[in-house]
């Protein structure tokens, strides 16, 4: 998966707030930082942090990919 389909999965999860949608972004181990001093780690935590989003509404994102790194 490229940056611009991770990004455009990212941008599905967000604006639907699906939980689901987010951990199969990532490694059963994988790691999400909200801020760059708290992390979530695993699926489990990853989800259970994401239940925040549920709060919000009307959520949109935009983005853009600047630059891109060849594998």
């Amino acid at each position: 998966m490229d940056i611009a389909q991770f990004m455009d999965r990212y941008k599905v999860a967000w604006e639907e707030s699906d939980e689901t949608r987010l951990v199969a972004l990532f490694a059963p181990d994988g790691v999400y930082h909200n801020t760059p001093f708290a992390e979530q780690r695993g699926h489990a935590a990853i989800a259970a942090y994401w239940q925040r989003t549920k709060l919000q509404s009307d959520i949109r994102l935009t983005y853009e990919v600047l630059a891109e790194r060849p594998r």
